[in-house]
């Protein structure tokens, strides 16, 4: 698909409530040309600048392999952080560290200024909208993964989860990443896991479908999750040392607060022998505190 795009409307955020495709499309389109031209300055005592230290708008040394999330989970505007990248791109006068004249080299070279416009290909659109699927991948977070997926052969780090759902770009196309760990590390970060990239000339709609899939093949149904906490026992870890637990009803002994919070029928506590809720693991110590 031929597009006319100005910058000056894609600063001011013309084209963004009508087709954030562009806008997505063109961010990659600057960290891309970024790495196609010798922009990084040569470094000045203990600074190094570069393209996409300009974009990202960080202060240490540039990285061109360096990368922010977007914020996917709509704790943040993501037009005024998807703004922010566009001013540091084309009005911006240095980054950091003051490489005035290689950003100019690199606007220069690739014919970017508010008095300007590019006709750029992009690939087809179609019915997969992007918006929609970043804010369904988002909703993984804190979803479990199956264990076949999370260090199999560790059998003493158990209900693996998603701490983060990652989604941004350094020039290669835009890629979708998870964070994940286990409750024996209390969900401190610790794993990463690629779950898609954006391929040559895909859409960016359907590589978010395909992210999304990939990420429905990966975790636990949520379904078959309820059905477990409705049919086995469980019982309030804080008796087991756990400060995870919150839910405890006082007022009700033996009640799960967690699981009547999740409108499960009857949440008893009946057999602290047995499981112990989703909210933090499956009964299964094993003996032992080795990975095995």
């Amino acid at each position: 698909m031929k597009q006319k795009v100005d910058f000056k409307k894609l600063l001011c955020g013309d084209y963004w409530n009508f087709s954030p495709d562009i806008d997505f499309e063109m961010i990659n389109w600057f960290f891309k040309t970024g790495l196609q031209g010798e922009y990084e300055t040569t470094p000045c005592k203990f600074h190094r600048a570069g393209i996409n230290q300009l974009l990202w708008g960080y202060s240490m040394n540039n990285e061109n392999n360096h990368y922010v999330p977007f914020p996917i989970d709509g704790t943040k505007d993501m037009s005024n952080f998807v703004r922010a990248i566009m001013v540091n791109a084309i009005v911006a006068p240095n980054s950091w560290s003051g490489n005035a004249d290689k950003i100019a080299e690199w606007r220069g070279k690739n014919k970017i200024s508010l008095e300007k416009y590019r006709m750029m290909t992009f690939p087809d659109p179609n019915t997969n909208d992007p918006r929609s699927l970043l804010w369904d991948i988002s909703c993984f977070k804190g979803r479990e993964i199956k264990k076949e997926f999370a260090h199999p052969q560790y059998k003493k780090r158990t209900v693996p989860r998603i701490i983060q759902v990652i989604f941004s770009t350094y020039g290669h196309g835009y890629f979708v990443t998870v964070e994940f760990s286990f409750w024996e590390f209390n969900y401190e970060p610790g794993w990463s896991m690629l779950i898609a990239e954006q391929g040559k000339g895909e859409y960016l709609g359907d590589f978010l479908l395909r992210a999304k899939q990939n990420l429905e093949e990966i975790t636990v149904e949520m379904d078959d999750r309820a059905l477990l906490q409705e049919n086995e026992h469980f019982i309030d870890l804080s008796k087991q040392g756990c400060f995870n637990c919150t839910w405890t009803e006082d007022e009700e002994p033996g009640i799960c607060g967690y699981m009547r919070f999740d409108k499960i029928n009857n949440p008893v506590i009946d057999n602290p022998s047995q499981c112990f809720c989703d909210k933090w693991r499956l009964r299964d110590f094993g003996n032992g505190t080795s990975d095995d």
